[in-house]
């Protein structure tokens, strides 16, 4: 359906639309990104604490065992501090020893030296404790060599260090309390001497996929690390955790990209109730464009002709005016001079059909940003553009020519007669004055021998006076 030769002028909203649906879609994306921030965010926190408090739950279970091993050790040198010293033999100590688990125990006086032993690594523990006793006894554990955990408490008498007892374990004993969980998937777990640099224990998952550089390279960031911290490096999060009286410290690195694909089915449902939302957004969007347009089509067309009615021709006519400033334009003002004895003898069905035809054949004659209407049953209003090359008069002249033959040659002999008013645009007069003024010359040209009338004024107060002057132009 054209309206007014400006079917696409008629929505001149469609921009702002199509700007607000950008608009809106941006915002979506945008807050869809910064969701997924969070969200990714959320779930790096999720990893970092689960790995984090997998980490402590393994140095808890070695702080443990040490701790028991010094407690045990304690109680014995306790009942050292309350026994005569002869009662303290080597056998005493082997029963001591396997109660207490230890492979082998030592007695030692700072003063006169070995007091008692037991075990295959008996002798070894004097000579550490004759080397370094203080050391030893400052560690909550000592490692010797690669198998043996030392753990060593003072015995006092009379307030003063009378003796050392020492025991050793395997360090396989030490920490089976670990080996005897199953590594979590994609993950390594080591325990490493930060003072020899020694790497007490590595295990691995074999999908950890983890090179040697890259765990050489982890386990020198772990050494200057100094108390319990989260690293992420890559696709790999490290946990790192000092083990108390110590100088270990236990190393986790898991590879995230399990973490990852097992939180693959929320974000894609996250995805997919995103993407309905969008297209319900879109779809919404575009129904109220539809049911906007529609409206107002609704008030701006013309029920009969399917055109623009005057209010339509009121918005399309004042957009070209704005859109063309510098353009001269002029109102055209078309009655039928004999329609109600149209309607009467042809019949109402025949004079709608004549008015369709009448909004036709002026529709052929518009040319770019020119547009009209049909404002009431038989009047017709043009907004035409003033051009030397193209002269008004003239097209409308050719027009109600062309009208009167075709109605000639259909109805036999009769013919349409017209009233035409145009009024030249100026400066100073707004768009709804000139269809006045022209609608004016209209009525005026049925009291004149003439059919056709121009007026213009030059001034708005001329205007307010009402002082018109009138050219006659050709009878039609």
């Amino acid at each position: 359906m054209e309206l007014g030769g400006a079917g696409d002028d008629i929505h001149m909203n469609d921009k702002n639309y199509i700007k607000m649906f950008c608009l809106s879609v941006l915002v979506i994306l945008l807050g869809f990104f910064v969701n997924s921030v969070f969200f990714l965010q959320k779930i790096n926190s999720a990893a970092e604490d689960s790995l984090l408090n997998s980490n402590r739950y393994l140095v808890s279970r070695i702080s443990v065992e040490i701790a028991g091993c010094n407690r045990q050790l304690g109680d014995f040198a306790d009942s050292l501090s309350r026994m005569p010293e002869f009662l303290l033999t080597d056998d005493l100590l082997k029963q001591k020893s396997e109660a207490l688990q230890f492979d082998s125990m030592a007695v030692v006086s700072p003063e006169s030296g070995t007091m008692a032993v037991y075990g295959p690594h008996g002798e070894t523990l004097v000579q550490m404790l004759s080397e370094d006793y203080q050391t030893i006894l400052e560690s909550d554990c000592t490692l010797y060599g690669e198998e043996q955990a030392v753990f060593a408490v003072p015995v006092i008498k009379d307030g003063k260090l009378a003796q050392i007892v020492a025991g050793a374990e395997s360090q396989s004993v030490l920490f089976a309390v670990n080996e005897s969980d199953p590594c979590e998937e994609k993950t390594a777990i080591i325990l490493k001497d930060t003072e020899t640099g020694i790497t007490l224990r590595l295990k691995q998952d074999d999908r950890a996929s983890i090179e040697e550089q890259r765990l050489s390279e982890f386990l020198h960031l772990a050494e200057n690390r100094g108390e319990s911290s989260v690293i992420r490096q890559g696709r790999f999060m490290m946990s790192t955790i000092p083990v108390n009286g110590t100088s270990w410290v236990q190393i986790m690195i898991r590879n995230m990209d399990d973490h990852i694909s097992q939180m693959s089915l929320h974000i894609s449902l996250y995805l997919l109730l995103l993407g309905a939302s969008l297209l319900l957004f879109c779809f919404s969007i575009r129904r109220m464009k539809r049911n906007m347009h529609r409206k107002e089509k609704m008030f701006l067309t013309d029920p009969l002709t399917g055109g623009l009615n005057r209010d339509g021709f009121l918005k399309m006519g004042t957009h070209y005016l704005e859109a063309n400033p510098r353009r001269a334009y002029a109102v055209i003002c078309l009655n039928i001079c004999n329609f109600r004895k149209i309607n009467k003898v042809w019949g109402e069905e025949e004079g709608n059909r004549t008015l369709i035809f009448v909004y036709q054949m002026c529709q052929q004659i518009l040319q770019r940003d020119e547009v009209m209407c049909r404002s009431s049953i038989d009047n017709f209003i043009l907004l035409l553009k003033e051009d030397p090359a193209n002269d008004i008069q003239i097209r409308i002249h050719q027009l109600i020519a062309q009208i009167r033959s075709d109605i000639h040659k259909k109805y036999h002999n009769e013919s349409l007669d017209f009233t035409i008013g145009c009024y030249q645009i100026g400066d100073k007069c707004d768009f709804p004055s000139a269809i006045s003024c022209a609608s004016l010359a209209t009525k005026e040209a049925k009291k004149k021998t003439c059919a056709a009338f121009m007026i213009r004024h030059y001034s708005r107060s001329l205007l307010m006076r009402q002082s018109w002057k009138f050219y006659s132009g050709i009878p039609l």
